[in-house]
């Protein structure tokens, strides 16, 4: 009997520390857990400040910016300058958008690239490299507003369309449907139009144009055997000289042709009156006698 109370009491003492323990370890958490609410204030205030940020972030990530750039750089070899404007875009991702070359007369070479807006920057940097940089311009235009506006009559446009197909098939008479056919022509050759603006103002924006002239100095050659004109060269300067100057003999006799009739007629005038000039001089004076000849003088 006695073995049994001390049992029971065994067993009373172990149920009530357990209890005691359950009831320590809720109330530490609970006191954790007032603890973090109450500390969680400030973090709670500093995730509301990076979430604007990463609005802010973001609307500025959503705006449609057209980059561009115009370069003059100076190189030793302006073909190969091209070329390697062409290398850098395709390495950036972009493409040779359009190439003009003058390698006899001025050595220049005008490259047109374009690059993906995010490596627009390294690429003009890296243009800008192959030679000394004499003028560099860069320029942004926002065509958000223009993207906004495009976009928003596109959805009209495709909604409206997809009312008129519905009403085809509960059109009651052919001439309706007719009619509502040619409303809904007019919505998809409206909705291409503005599908194509979209996809112009999305490559703008997307890809970065790069203008760029590459301009060769042209060094003075001093006076050597090696440079003197040859037979050939001579001729076709000749030539030119030669060319040159009929045009501006043939010049000179178009712009006095318009005088000719006049010198003539002064000419003709002119000659007409030297020779009345010794009758009129006659009639003028009657006492007038020639003179006689010279005595004749004896042998």
């Amino acid at each position: 009997m006695n073995h049994r109370w001390r049992s029971l009491v065994a067993l009373t003492l172990v149920f009530g520390l357990a209890v005691a323990g359950c009831s320590n370890g809720s109330s530490g958490s609970s006191s954790k857990n007032a603890g973090a609410n109450g500390a969680s204030v400030q973090p709670n205030a500093l995730d509301a400040g990076n979430q604007d940020l990463g609005q802010k972030a973001k609307a500025v990530q959503d705006r449609s910016i057209v980059y561009t750039a115009d370069l003059t750089v100076r190189v030793a070899d302006a073909g190969a300058a091209s070329l390697e404007a062409t290398k850098i875009a395709e390495k950036a991702g972009g493409y040779l958008a359009d190439q003009k070359a003058d390698l006899d007369g001025q050595r220049e070479a005008t490259v047109t690239i374009r690059v993906p807006e995010e490596r627009f920057r390294p690429a003009l940097d890296q243009v800008a490299a192959l030679g000394k940089a004499l003028d560099r311009r860069i320029g942004s235009t926002d065509v958000t507003a223009e993207v906004v506006d495009v976009s928003g009559r596109l959805k009209s446009n495709q909604a409206s369309a997809e009312r008129l197909r519905a009403l085809i098939a509960k059109a009651p008479s052919t001439g309706d449907i007719v009619t509502i056919e040619q409303e809904l022509a007019k919505r998809e050759a409206e909705i291409e139009t503005l599908q194509g603006q979209l996809r112009v103002l999305d490559d703008r924006s997307t890809l970065a144009t790069i203008n760029v002239r590459f301009t060769e100095k042209t060094p003075a050659l001093a006076p050597s055997e090696n440079h003197s004109p040859g037979f050939v060269s001579a001729v076709k300067t000749g030539g030119r000289t030669l060319l040159a100057a009929g045009r501006v003999l043939v010049v000179v006799i178009g712009f006095l042709l318009p005088f000719l009739p006049l010198v003539a007629l002064g000419w003709l005038g002119l000659r007409w009156w030297r020779r009345r000039r010794p009758a009129s001089r006659g009639k003028a004076d009657p006492g007038w006698t020639p003179p006689l000849p010279p005595p004749p003088t004896d042998g």
